[in-house]
């Protein structure tokens, strides 16, 4: 029964690089093919990386034992492990939360996998959720998100306080675009005994500059409670409603009418004589 293909090894970092020589052995190193065979076809099958590793490799090592050649590689691939762990370490410790929760946590997740690539899935839970929760001190709810990794279960921490700060956060976003739709509508207040509505618009203008119709309302408001009044009025003199007295035109007519009958009066002194209408 054939085997299945070996597929191209590619990982900078080696892992899985045993996984992939016992695949090759099963395939090839039974064929008892001359080790220089042996070396060439192990080379084609990496790729990136790897193989320009093992490209810079001795002549001796390349053209050599078989075995030699792998665990040449394997040294090479345990140094380059080393520097890509120290390096993830130094950016995951200088890693901050400058935008949202979840691209944080993308990169949080990146960084600890290359930093601490031996830890199981609890510890690297565990680390994951005090570096998030140590960049969020400054959250109203960071207690609640610190007492949530204390008591979270084993391998479930992390996860625990990413969706809880994802919560909070989405809450704060829906909570501020509730407070920017509610500044965009009308405010009241009392203001000198009256109840004044404010709006962010100016007033509409007609084109003869007159303001809107509310305005146009209250210059009318007057005019009627004149009219009213008037309606209320009665003259004691005629009896009739809408004036009083002293408006009354019967009541001039009549005054008019007297000083006309009267009779001029004369009034002599001892030297002038005057003339009284």
């Amino acid at each position: 029964m054939a085997l299945p293909e070996v597929e191209t090894f590619k990982d900078a970092q080696g892992k899985n690089f045993d996984e992939f020589i016992m695949k090759f052995k099963m395939k090839y190193q039974n064929l008892r093919l001359r080790n220089n065979l042996l070396n060439q076809l192990l080379i084609s099958k990496l790729e990136g990386y790897p193989k320009a590793v093992a490209q810079a490799l001795p002549k001796i090592l390349r053209e050599g034992n078989f075995d030699d050649l792998v665990e040449a590689l394997r040294s090479k691939f345990k140094c380059n492990d080393s520097a890509v762990q120290m390096k993830a370490y130094m950016d995951l410790k200088r890693l901050r939360k400058t935008g949202d929760v979840t691209r944080y946590c993308l990169e949080l997740e990146r960084l600890t996998r290359d930093a601490y690539p031996d830890a199981s899935e609890e510890e690297l839970s565990r680390t994951r959720a005090g570096e998030l929760v140590s960049q969020l001190t400054d959250w109203p709810e960071y207690l609640q998100l610190y007492t949530t990794m204390e008591i979270a279960p084993k391998g479930l921490a992390y996860e625990m306080v990413k969706t809880m700060a994802q919560r909070c956060e989405r809450s704060k976003e829906v909570a501020a675009i509730m407070r920017n739709a509610s500044e965009g509508r009308p405010r009241s207040r009392q203001e000198g005994g009256k109840r004044m509505a404010y709006h962010n618009d100016k007033p509409r203008c007609s084109q003869d500059g007159s303001s809107t119709t509310e305005n146009t309302n209250n210059k009318e408001e007057p005019q009627k409670k004149t009219d009213k009044q008037k309606s209320v009025m009665k003259c004691y003199n005629c009896n009739k409603p809408g004036h009083l007295k002293k408006d009354c035109m019967l009541s001039k007519k009549r005054n008019t009418m007297e000083n006309v009958r009267k009779p001029q009066q004369t009034v002599r002194t001892s030297k002038n004589v005057y003339c009284i209408a």
